[in-house]
């Protein structure tokens, strides 16, 4: 896809050239489950889907809880933060990746990176949203979120698994 892109944006022209679609043996040699590969293939995106949003769920409920007990929002950002990043990591390192190289590694590390950097933007949004615009810390949190989440997707989507080898570290 990225090349089509480029090549249309460089100035090449793209067509379609048909071609026929030859099945021997009328295609009795198939491997293909259309149900079971489907599930095969849309399973790790559905628990990787449910990783994200319990992590989410978790998140918001422990920065109410750590802000209800302690009345800091920084100290309840940083630790809601850390409470849910370190279970999303774990889910997806263990249930939806099956990976099971040791726990610090590259990955792990660049994984951080991010987290922090998440952290520290989460902090200052939602600070400008509670005391800047004066919104509630419960329309502030997802609407700091919903940002966080776009900005966080495309980091990991161009930088940070841009390389395979973050992969295979």
């Amino acid at each position: 896809m990225n090349q089509l892109l480029e090549a249309k944006s460089a100035g090449f022209e793209i067509y379609s050239v048909p071609i026929k679609t030859i099945y021997e043996n009328n295609n009795n040699d198939s491997h293909f489950r259309p149900i079971l590969d489907s599930i095969r293939i849309y399973l790790p995106l559905l628990k990787f889907a449910l990783s994200s949003f319990s992590c989410g769920i978790i998140d918001f409920v422990m920065l109410f809880v750590l802000n209800w007990f302690t009345s800091n929002l920084l100290f309840s950002v940083i630790g809601a933060r850390i409470i849910s990043s370190l279970c999303n990591y774990i889910f997806n390192k263990y249930l939806v990746f099956h990976e099971r190289r040791p726990v610090l590694s590259k990955s792990m590390l660049n994984y951080y990176v991010l987290v922090v950097l998440i952290l520290c933007m989460n902090y200052l949004l939602l600070k400008a949203f509670t005391s800047g615009v004066h919104l509630s810390l419960f329309i502030s949190k997802i609407l700091t979120e919903i940002i966080l989440f776009s900005i966080s997707f495309y980091i990991q989507k161009k930088i940070i698994f841009k390389n395979p080898a973050v992969f295979h570290d």
